[in-house]
């Protein structure tokens, strides 16, 4: 079953008590994250139906920060995301997605806001360096049951794929940055744009092709 093999691994790393759940559907599973006693989160993972559907996961219900020997820490950024999010790219296969809600984060929240690319997002930016190429931002999600906005994430096919995902993000990213130059000294937006100008001088560098 999709997210087992992550989540033993996340239990064995970080101490997370998993609690799973019967999904909509026979190839579904929900897995309720605690930490402490306290949930973090809530993944829905589904196996797949070939050939008509594939695999994907959905993270959602993100705690925004969380109890960590008596001390209040963000979610965004922590260990805890980082590597449970390492573990599921690592599980999905060429062409499966990576769906995840990200109100926790508002770094990510409000560059999406000003119409930058996912990639120069630090959320983005971190899924990309996992391996996801292709990203959509479903800011008006199509109905009550599909959740908060989110972003989706793919992974490429196969090479050739990866590298017109990476020509196609390069070109955005470019097409951007002025806009991003002219935010730089805006009242309350500063450290956050110095911080996607830094993505995207990465980005359209070639250092992650």
């Amino acid at each position: 079953m999709l997210c087992k093999s992550s989540l033993n691994l996340l239990k064995n790393t970080l101490r997370i008590e998993v609690v799973e759940k019967p999904g909509r559907f026979v190839e579904e599973r929900n897995f309720e994250l605690y930490s402490g006693g306290s949930r973090l989160l809530v993944l829905k993972c589904f196996n797949g139906r070939p050939p008509f559907y594939g695999r994907w996961v959905e993270v959602f219900n993100v705690v925004k920060t969380f109890q960590l020997e008596g001390t209040s820490l963000p979610f965004a950024g922590s260990d805890y995301e980082k590597t449970l999010l390492s573990f599921l790219a690592g599980e999905l296969k060429p062409g499966e997605t990576l769906f995840i809600e990200y109100g926790y984060d508002l770094e990510t929240e409000r560059l999406l806001r000003l119409g930058a690319p996912s990639v120069l997002t630090r959320l983005g930016f971190l899924l990309l360096q996992l391996g996801f190429t292709r990203f959509r931002d479903w800011y008006y999600p199509e109905g009550f049951m599909e959740g908060g906005q989110k972003l989706q994430c793919d992974k490429p096919l196969d090479g050739e794929a990866r590298a017109r995902h990476l020509k196609q993000l390069i070109e955005e990213v470019v097409s951007y940055t002025p806009y991003l130059t002219d935010l730089r000294g805006r009242e309350g937006f500063r450290g956050i744009i110095v911080e996607a100008i830094k993505r995207a001088e990465l980005i359209t560098s070639g250092r992650l092709a």
